[in-house]
C-alpha cells in the first residue's frame, strides 16, 4: 500500500508512506467528548466485537469511516482508583433504556479530499454492528435493532444511497457473527460468471434454524442455497476459492463440545454436515 490511515484527537488522517510525507486531515469536527471520527463506539467495541472505526476500500482510493455522536448519551461520574479520593472523572455511558450514540457513515475520497455522507444509524434505529467494502465502488453495513432481534444488511453506493439486501428477524435475539463474505462470481446462474462490478453474490451466516449455518445469496439478496446443516455451528470462514467452487470454514456441525472441525464446503453441491477435515489437510 501507498497510504496509511490513523486517528488522532478524534479525527481521521491519511498519510503517504514515502519519507517526508505530511499527514492529511480527512475530518475536522472531532472533539473527543461528543464527536469522534474513525473510532468504534463503546457498545460496538464492548458488546459486538467491532473495534474498527474505518475501512480502506480495496483500491486504497477511499475510506469508509464512522462518525459517532455521543451528545445525547448520559454522563456518569466515576471516582478513579488513584489520586485524590475527592476527584472524579466523567464519561459518556449508554445505560439500558436510555439514549445511545448516533453513528453516521462517511466515504472519504483521497483524490478530492471530499466526504460523501451516507447511512445514519440513530439511537432509536439501533447499532452499527459491522461494515466494510463489497468492491472498488460500493460498501456494506450491518445494522442491528436496539432490541437485538433484527438485522439489516445494506449496500452503500458511492453516491451515498443505500439499499437493503437482506433483513432477518430472530427471537429472542440475534447473535452477531463475522461470516458475511462477498463473492465475485454470480452463483445461482449458469457457470457462475464473474460479476462486472466485482460483487456477484455473498455468503451469510444465520441462526434462523436454531444453529449457525451458512447460506448463499445472489447480489440482490435472493437465497440460492443452504451450504451447511447439522445440530452444531459454523464459527469462522477461513477462506474462499471461487475457482475451485469451495470455501473452508471451522466449527462443529455435530455439537460435540470438545471438538472443532475444519470443513471443505462446495458452493454448488449439497449442504455439508457431519465430521470435518483434519486441520493438516488445509494448512497449505
Amino acid at each position: 500500500g501507498h497510504y496509511v490511515a490513523f486517528v488522532s484527537g478524534s479525527d481521521l488522517y491519511t498519510c503517504a508512506v514515502h519519507r517526508g510525507a505530511t499527514p492529511s486531515r480527512a475530518t475536522w469536527d472531532g472533539n473527543g467528548r461528543e464527536i469522534t471520527n474513525g473510532l468504534s463506539d463503546f457498545v460496538a467495541a464492548e458488546e459486538m466485537e467491532r473495534s474498527e472505526g474505518f475501512w480502506w476500500r480495496p483500491d486504497s482510493k477511499a475510506i469508509l469511516f464512522a462518525q459517532v455522536d455521543c451528545s445525547g448519551v448520559q454522563d456518569v461520574c466515576i471516582a478513579p482508583p488513584y489520586g485524590d479520593a475527592r476527584s472524579e472523572e466523567t464519561y459518556k455511558y449508554p445505560f439500558a433504556g436510555k439514549e445511545n450514540v448516533c453513528t453516521k457513515l462517511g466515504i472519504f475520497d483521497l483524490q478530492s479530499s471530499k466526504t460523501v455522507w451516507t447511512l445514519n444509524v440513530t439511537s432509536q434505529r439501533g447499532y452499527l454492528a459491522r461494515a466494510g467494502w463489497l468492491n472498488d465502488t460500493d460498501a456494506w453495513a450491518i445494522v442491528q435493532s436496539r432490541d437485538q432481534t433484527k438485522v439489516e444488511l445494506l449496500r452503500i453506493r458511492q453516491d451515498g444511497t443505500c439499499s437493503v439486501l437482506l433483513t432477518e428477524t430472530i427471537l429472542p435475539y440475534i447473535n452477531l457473527n463475522n461470516l458475511f463474505t462477498p463473492l465475485t462470481r454470480q452463483w445461482g446462474e449458469n457457470d457462475a460468471p464473474k460479476s462486472k462490478d466485482g460483487f456477484g453474490s455473498f455468503i451469510w451466516g444465520s441462526e434462523v434454524d436454531g444453529c449457525c449455518h451458512l447460506y448463499l445469496f445472489t447480489a440482490n439478496g435472493k437465497q440460492i442455497s443452504q451450504l451447511t446443516r447439522g445440530t452444531g455451528n459454523i464459527e469462522e470462514i477461513v477462506g474462499v476459492d471461487e475457482t475451485s467452487n469451495v470455501l473452508y470454514a471451522t466449527g462443529n456441525l455435530e455439537q460435540h463440545p470438545a471438538d472443532k472441525h475444519a470443513y471443505r464446503i462446495s458452493l454448488s453441491a449439497s449442504p455439508v454436515s457431519g465430521e470435518g477435515l483434519n486441520w493438516n489437510s488445509i494448512t497449505s
